[in-house]
Order: C-alpha cells, then structure tokens, then sequence
C-alpha cells in the first residue's frame, strides 16, 4: 500500500523513492490515530499503522496534582522509563540499531473466491531496520522488507524529522507534557480533548526510531501525568511474549504492551474500529513490536543512495 500511495503522489516516477516512502512513512505515523470511517473489511495498511487507530476517549478532567494515569498504570510507566535510561548509551561512531516488526491481520473477500467471506486472518509481516548513527549530522540509514514488495532502502537527514526539536531540547516532566501537546496541535489532525491528543504523540515518538532512550522515557512519565491512562489487558499477548497492555479505551485503543518483569517496552498493538457494519473478530488487527541495541556499524546502501 505505501508504494501505491507513492506512486498516486509521484506518478512520474517508475519505482518508490525510498525516500519518499520513509518520509510517507512518517506522515501515516502522524495520521494513524485519526478517526476515520471504516469500510466494511479491515484491510492492510502500511506498515500496520494507518488502520490502527480509531480512539473514543473518556472526558479529560483539567490536570492537578491528583489527577493523573492510574497506580497501576503509572507504576508500570515509570518501571520501564528507569528499563530505559538503566541502558547503555551509544559511544561516538556506533550506531542505535532499531529493529521494528509490523503483523497485521486481513478480512474480506477470500482470495480463492471473492464471493466468500474469509474469517481466517492473514499475516501480513512488515520488518522495518533503522540503523541511527550518533552523530546527528549523518544520515540514518533504513531498510524495508515485507511480504510482497522487494527490500527498499532509505539514507535520508535526521534533521528531516519533524521530531527533531523533542530530540534536541529533551524536555522532562511538565515540559515534555506540554511538548506532546504542542506536537499533537502541529499535526493538524483533529483531536477531540487531551488525552487522546497525549496519547497520539507518545504513540507517534514511542514508533519513531530515531527517538533515543532518554526521551521515550520521558514521554513515558508524561503520559503518567495524564488523567484517564489504565491497565486494560494483564495478560496482553505479543510476539509470543506475554505483557500488561496500558491503553485509555478497551474498545478502540491502542494499547503500549510492556514487559511487567524487567520494565522492557514491548511494542504496540491496534484494535478493528467496532462500527456498525464491522464483521471481523474483537481480538486486534496488527501488533508492533519493537527491538533496540547499540552497535558498531552499518550496512552499506546501494551506491545511488549514498550521501
């Protein structure tokens, strides 16, 4: 689907410019919690994330000192901050590798007969592997493979990120709160009160490869600040682990999966929007899951991309 989209934005080009695609990518990420009419079927979006996302948030009482996400909740979020800041930072000239794994679930049509309705799923796996150098001045270098299309690559500026600011000013507590909030007006999209819009821009930072440790555990303890934030699912399971899902709605959330042992943020997981003609299952329609470590180089790209 994102070739597609690729190719509707930029029909004078044969092949998706891959930097396009990541910066495509991006723009998804920013739209993936936008609510949105739903067709009759789930069906595959890029990189599982576009369809993730319909949330019908509770009212938002104004923010005081006794307001804030549930004990359990905001237990759970501070133990993986102190997960991520405990890590080893990288050294100058390593690289932060990222490795992120996108499942999504299909309905509709089979596709041995379209006139039948196929309630068994289909995987659609998406690896996405970001190589982050230190240095901020050289390029990030990214490469894509899923089921269907070719493996893409992508060497583009890290100051192209519209994220940038968060990762150089680094604000904490009320600061980073307020930082998610800013990003979520940015976006243009319309949300309908704070919590969701919190929720949006943690989700979009959280997703973000270049986003270093030291920030997402701050985003982590600014969505602890936020009233309406709870435990919805205790035995949340992911990537064949078992984890706490934290989510502000059990309908439509999008939940953040974490480890309950360690702190270790586990990925992400969406759920099908219940409207009126929805015929698939109540169980969610993709998961993301996320792996980090530090390392001491990168592939090398195909020349043409080279900077």
């Amino acid at each position: 689907m994102i070739d597609e989209l690729v190719r509707d934005a930029r029909p004078d080009v044969t092949a998706p410019d891959p930097t396009v695609v990541l910066r495509a990518r991006r723009a998804l990420l920013r739209k993936a919690l936008v609510r949105r009419a739903r067709r009759r079927f789930a069906v595959r979006t890029a990189i599982g994330l576009s369809a993730a996302a319909v949330i019908v948030a509770a009212t938002v009482v104004a923010q005081t000192p006794d307001h804030g996400a549930s004990a359990a909740a905001a237990a759970i979020l501070e133990n993986s901050a102190d997960a991520l800041e405990a890590g080893r930072p990288p050294l100058p000239g390593q690289y932060v590798y990222r490795k992120e794994v996108t499942l999504s679930w299909d309905y509709g049509p089979s596709p041995t007969d379209p006139s039948q309705e196929d309630t068994a799923p289909r995987t659609s796996p998406v690896l996405v592997e970001t190589w982050v150098p230190t240095d901020p001045d050289k390029p990030l270098i990214q490469r894509t493979q899923d089921s269907t299309n070719p493996v893409s690559w992508a060497v583009v500026d890290q100051s192209a990120n519209a994220n940038d600011s968060i990762y150089r000013d680094r604000p904490k507590g009320a600061a980073m709160l307020d930082a998610l909030r800013e990003l979520a007006r940015r976006s243009g999209s319309d949300f309908t009160d704070d919590l969701s819009a919190v929720w949006s821009a943690a989700f979009w930072l959280l997703s973000d490869p270049q986003s270093p440790d030291a920030v997402n555990a701050e985003v982590l303890r600014a969505v602890a600040r936020v009233d309406g934030v709870k435990v919805v699912d205790e035995h949340a399971e992911i990537d064949g682990r078992t984890g706490v899902a934290l989510g502000i709605d059990e309908r439509y959330a999008v939940d953040f999966v974490f480890d309950p042992a360690d702190g270790a943020f586990l990925g992400m997981r969406g759920h099908p929007a219940h409207t009126k003609n929805w015929v698939g299952p109540d169980e969610p329609i993709w998961t993301t899951t996320f792996e980090s470590r530090v390392v001491s180089s990168a592939p090398r790209p195909p020349d043409d991309l080279r900077q």
